[in-house]
C-alpha cells in the first residue's frame, strides 16, 4: 500500500500541459508582484535575478515560488477578493483534480506549489501557449 501512494503522488505532482519554464513562470510571478529588472545568468548563483519591490540599487533572487508554499500564499494574498480571487480557485481545481471522484477541497488544499503557480500565472492571464525557448 505504501508503494502504491507514493507511486500516486508522484503521477497527479507532474506539470499539467507545461509551456512555460519554471524560469518563466518565476519572473511572471515576480513581474506580478512588482519585481523589476531581470537578468538570466549566474550572478552569487542565481538563476534569474532582479529588483525586488521598493529596492533600487541591488539585485536579488526572487522567492522560489515553484516549489515554496509560503511565497506562493504571499502572492495568493494579492488577489482581490471576487471574481479574481474565484477564477484562481476554478482554475487551481482543474489543475489538481484527480479523476471522476473529486473532492475538490482536499485537492485544492493539497496543491503543490508549482500547481499554486500555474493557476496564478493563468488567472492574471500571463501564460504563454507558445514553445519556450532554450
Amino acid at each position: 500500500a505504501q508503494r502504491f501512494l507514493h507511486l500516486t503522488v508522484l503521477k497527479f505532482n507532474q506539470p499539467t500541459n507545461r509551456t512555460m519554464t519554471p524560469e518563466q513562470q518565476r519572473i511572471a510571478i515576480a513581474q506580478s508582484c512588482g519585481w523589476t529588472d531581470f537578468n538570466s545568468g549566474a550572478h552569487e548563483g542565481a538563476t534569474q535575478y532582479g529588483r525586488r519591490p521598493f529596492s533600487y540599487s541591488d539585485s536579488w533572487e526572487p522567492p522560489d515560488y515553484l516549489n515554496d508554499l509560503n511565497a506562493m500564499h504571499e502572492v495568493e494574498k494579492m488577489l482581490p477578493d471576487g471574481h479574481t480571487y474565484w477564477e484562481f480557485i476554478r482554475i487551481l481545481d482543474d489543475i489538481v483534480k484527480h479523476g471522476p471522484h473529486v473532492d475538490y477541497v482536499a485537492d485544492r488544499a493539497s496543491a503543490t506549489a508549482s500547481q499554486r503557480a500555474e493557476a496564478f500565472i493563468k488567472t492574471i492571464d500571463k501564460w504563454t501557449t507558445n514553445k519556450p525557448t532554450k
